[in-house]
Parts: C-alpha cells; structure tokens; sequence
C-alpha cells in the first residue's frame, strides 16, 4: 500500500520529469503519467522518450494533444517561454488524475527553473490548488524538487537507475538530435558535466 496519496506525474521525457516519475513509482505511489503535445519543435522526441519510459515501466500514459502559441524568439540561449504552459498542462493533468482515482499531481519543476518561469514557483502550485478546490476537483498539484538543483535531480535520477541517455531536454531539435545550443540543452551540458 503506498504511504502518501496517489499520484500522476506530469512527464514531459525530459530528465527531471522521468526521474520524478521513477521515484514516485519506487514509492509505490504512481497512479499514471500525462504527456501533453502542445506544439513544440521538440514534441515528437519528447513523447518518444515519455512513452519509452512508461511502456518499459508498465505505467500508463494518458497522451493529451492540446495546441498552445508556442514562438521561439530571441537567441538561441534564452529559455523559451510559452505564455500559461504549465496552467494548461496542470488543468488537464489534474482531469487526468480526478479520472484515475489520483489525488495528486507532480510536476518536475527545480530551484533552478524558477528565475524564468513563474508557473515552476511553489506559490503557483499553491493557487493552482484552490483554484481546483473552488472547481470541485479534490487534486493537490506538487512540486517535489522546488527546494532542490537540477543537479541534485540527477543524483536522484541515478539513485532509480534512471538512463539520462533516454531522456530529451532540448527546445529546438536538429531533426532527431539536440541543438546543443538552447538554453535547455546549456543547462544539461552544465548538469551533467557538474555531477560527472
């Protein structure tokens, strides 16, 4: 029996939500996971990687297809900000859950992510909570890694024998492979190099 309510974990097959996803399984509390295609460049080696790790897992993946503006501007090394992401991929997560039986949603949001994005604070989580409590849906969103570097993330990662190799964390694919020039792809260089 899992010791904490069960949950479905937000997995966009990039390191930090694979690995959430494997510690929240090793806990015995996965409900399932929710890969949402928004219309980035990076969607379809995204999914691929979300799927590969659920299939070989044996943890169901409810695939959302919902279109967000999603413009890449600015250099190459800026982060992208897609306007009110993660407000709509919580929502649908948290209809996901309410269906499954799940009594929370995880998203993989880091310390680190916080500068730039205001939707990965501990405070969003907090609003998005009431605003489902107002709507009648008893689901908690959480951010298990708000506190923590996205390095500490990968000393997690490989604690579950997590294959980093089989996760994607790139904005603007070469075709199958990474830019390696991104601001996501600067911030796994750096990771990984750190805690080599």
């Amino acid at each position: 029996m899992p010791d904490s309510p069960l949950t479905v974990v937000l997995l966009s097959g990039g390191i930090d939500s694979i690995t959430l996803a494997a510690a929240t399984l090793a806990a015995g509390n996965l409900a399932a996971c929710v890969h949402v295609i928004y219309g980035a460049p990076n969607g379809g080696l995204e999914y691929r990687c979300a799927s590969d790790w659920c299939r070989a897992h044996g943890v169901p993946l409810h695939t959302i297809e919902a279109r967000i503006p999603c413009e890449m501007s600015g250099d190459p090394g800026d982060p992208c900000v897609v306007p009110g992401r993660n407000l709509v991929l919580l929502a649908l997560a948290a209809s996901v859950a309410a269906s499954v039986g799940a009594s929370r949603v995880a998203l993989g949001a880091t310390q680190d992510d916080q500068a730039d994005y205001l939707d990965c604070r501990p405070y969003f989580a907090g609003a998005m909570t009431a605003a489902l409590e107002c709507a009648g849906l008893n689901v908690e969103y959480v951010y298990p890694y708000a506190g923590i570097s996205k390095g500490a993330v990968v000393e997690i990662a490989r604690r579950h024998g997590v294959d980093l190799g089989a996760t994607f964390s790139c904005y603007t694919p070469n075709g199958s492979d990474a830019c390696g020039q991104c601001a996501s792809c600067a911030e796994r260089s750096r990771v990984l190099g750190e805690v080599a």
